[in-house]
């Protein structure tokens, strides 16, 4: 479970934060200006006396510290379970001003993972993710003439094990209004997932549409068809134009016993800058 954990991760980094797309990390968090830290909470969707309650954190989104440096770069992510407590750290190192190496530890200072990128000139073209024992458990190879990410794990966990995963990003009318990602299965698996991002005109990223069928009792039943769409409602800003209140939603259809949009988190950002 636990690299299958990291594998949905991996892909999340991979489609939102593609080295050939952008210039550095802030526009991948939404964020403008010379941001240093940016620490995200996320709470039980409650009001008292009618403002949100910032007393109960949720139960599905660990609490994030994010810090750049004044280029924008992203340096460490420190991820917080309940009240501050340190549940692991992400450390990037660069050189010639790419990013080659990201580092992964848990609350306690252990190495989880350690993720290496090559580049041909700066443009992104390989990366190489190996486990706690040093030894490799996914290869991400990208093709920017197809619009194509191959992606092989080999220690995965069932039903990802010893599997290649081809994904292919298809941008309606040459723009990022709408982003559309379909994932394609090999060996084992007979499985096709497709995402669609719908960004707002600000860049910010306001619906995720998550279609899969499952046409194997992998982790659902035999036959079992599912929708999930994530929205995003932008509150409030700061000075600099970058939110600092937003609820998420989350709607499930499928043909089980779900179709109905439901407040999952308020979320809240406070922003320091340089």
């Amino acid at each position: 479970m636990k690299k299958i954990i990291v594998l949905i991760v991996v892909l999340i980094a991979v489609f939102g934060c593609s080295e050939k797309n952008i210039k550095n990390d802030l526009s991948s968090y939404g964020l403008r200006g010379k941001v240093k830290t940016c620490f995200v909470r996320y709470y039980e969707p409650e009001k008292k006396f009618g403002e949100w309650d910032t007393t109960k954190l949720s139960c599905y989104q660990d609490s994030e510290m994010v810090t750049f440096d004044k280029n924008g770069n992203i340096q460490t992510i420190e991820y917080y379970e309940g009240d501050y407590e340190l549940k692991g750290k992400v450390v990037f190192k660069y050189a010639n001003g790419l990013k080659t190496e990201q580092i992964s530890y848990d609350g306690d200072g252990r190495l989880e993972e350690k993720v290496i990128s090559e580049y041909l000139g700066d443009t992104l073209i390989k990366q190489t993710s190996y486990d706690e024992k040093n030894e490799i458990f996914i290869k991400t190879t990208y093709d920017y003439l197809s619009d194509s990410i191959v992606l092989e794990c080999s220690s995965c966990g069932t039903p990802y094990e010893n599997t290649k995963r081809i994904s292919k990003i298809f941008l309606k009318d040459g723009n990022k209004a709408m982003e559309i990602v379909r994932f394609y299965y090999e060996n084992k698996i007979d499985l096709r997932d497709s995402v669609r991002y719908h960004y707002d005109a600000n860049g910010l990223l306001g619906l995720v549409e998550s279609f899969t069928e499952h046409e194997e009792p992998l982790l659902f039943q035999n036959g079992t068809k599912d929708t999930t769409t994530h929205r995003s409602e932008y509150m409030e800003y700061d000075k600099k134009g970058n939110w600092t209140q937003k609820l998420f939603y989350v709607y499930r259809s499928s043909n089980l016993d779900y179709n109905k949009e439901r407040l999952q988190n308020y979320v809240s950002r406070k922003i320091a800058y340089y």
